[in-house]
C-alpha cells in the first residue's frame, strides 16, 4: 500500500480522496457523455430509417392518394402506407429541414468514433478508480480499528455462532 501511495505521489488520505475524487468526476463526465452520443445516434438511426421507408413507399403512397384515399387500396398496401405515415411522422418532427442519409450517416460514424474512444478512456480509468478505493479501504481500517467509542464486535464470517449454546468459561473446565 505504501508502495502505491508513493508511486503515485500521494501523501495523505486528504490528496487520496481528492484523486478518487477527480476520477469520479471523470468517469460521470465519460459516462454523461456516452449516453448523449448513444441517444443521438439513436435519434439518426431513427431519420436514416425514415428516409428509406420514405423513398421505398412514396410510390405507393402517392398512388393512394390518388385513387382517392380508397379503403381498398389501403388493406392491400396498409404496411407500406403506414411506414410512410411514420416516415412523414419523423420528417415533420424536426424544426428544420431533414438531414440526407450521406450527412446522417457522416455524424453517425463520427460519434461512433467518439463514443469509442471515450468507452476506451472509461475502461482504462475503472481499474485506477477501484485501485484507489481498496486503497482508501485499507488505509482506513487501522483508524476503524483504533477508534475510540468502538465497542462493535464483528463475529468473523467462518465462525458459527450459536445463541442456545452454553457458555463456559475455559477455567471451569
Amino acid at each position: 500500500m505504501i508502495i502505491f501511495l508513493k508511486e503515485h505521489q500521494i501523501g495523505s488520505l486528504e490528496e487520496l480522496n481528492e484523486q478518487i475524487q477527480e476520477l469520479t468526476d471523470q468517469r460521470n463526465s465519460l459516462k454523461t457523455s456516452i449516453r448523449e452520443k448513444q441517444n443521438r445516434m439513436k435519434e439518426i438511426n431513427r431519420q436514416r430509417h425514415a428516409i428509406r421507408d420514405y423513398s421505398r413507399t412514396r410510390e405507393v403512397y402517392t398512388q393512394y392518394r390518388e385513387s382517392g384515399w380508397s379503403v381498398r387500396f389501403y388493406q392491400e398496401h396498409r404496411q407500406e402506407i403506414e411506414d410512410h405515415r411514420n416516415a412523414q411522422a419523423v420528417y415533420s418532427s424536426l424544426n428544420e429541414k431533414m438531414p440526407t442519409l450521406k450527412e446522417l450517416t457522416a455524424e453517425y460514424d463520427g460519434l461512433k468514433e467518439r463514443k469509442e474512444n471515450e468507452q476506451a478512456t472509461l475502461d482504462e480509468l475503472k481499474p485506477k478508480l477501484t485501485d484507489l478505493k481498496h486503497i482508501r479501504y485499507n488505509y482506513e481500517i487501522p483508524e476503524r480499528d483504533c477508534a475510540p467509542n468502538n465497542h462493535q464486535h464483528v463475529i468473523p464470517k467462518d465462525h458459527h455462532f450459536d445463541e442456545h449454546a452454553a457458555h463456559h468459561d475455559d477455567e471451569s473446565l
